[in-house]
């Protein structure tokens, strides 16, 4: 049961908040966190076009959508441009895909103040996972 994505999206969405700025990266089971956040006056930072079209019906989210190279396969921004943009924001937790032999993991960065430069944002080829 923990690795079905609507456990662990319903899971992480609970620990998240009101008045909180998180961070949803780029996959399927993240994206499994999304429904979970309807109700919550939240700010979400992603680089997921998939995660900001569900976020985009919700209305007391605020959406912040990092730019950079179009990842037409996993759809999302990849690069330097959504690195550097990262460093702007202050997170109280994020979510992030990571890569393993074979597959993927979840990992939660959560309890306090993160600057995105606070923590090691890893993944793919492109430093954002995909």
């Amino acid at each position: 049961m923990r690795d079905n994505p609507l456990f662990i999206g319903q899971f992480a969405a609970n620990r998240v908040g009101n008045n909180e700025m998180i961070y949803l990266d780029v996959s399927t089971t993240i994206h499994a966190i999304a429904p979970f956040l309807e109700e919550k006056e939240i700010s979400i930072v992603t680089n997921s076009i998939d995660i900001a079209f569900t976020l985009s019906h919700f209305e007391h989210i605020t959406m912040h959508f990092l730019g950079g190279t179009f990842n037409k396969s996993s759809r999302h921004m990849t690069g330097f441009d959504a690195l550097e943009k990262l460093q702007d924001y202050h997170f109280r937790g994020a979510a992030l895909c990571t890569g393993n032999s074979g597959g993927r993991r979840f990992a939660e960065i959560g309890s306090g103040q993160y600057r995105a430069g606070s923590f090691k944002v890893v993944g793919s080829r492109t430093g954002l996972c995909g």
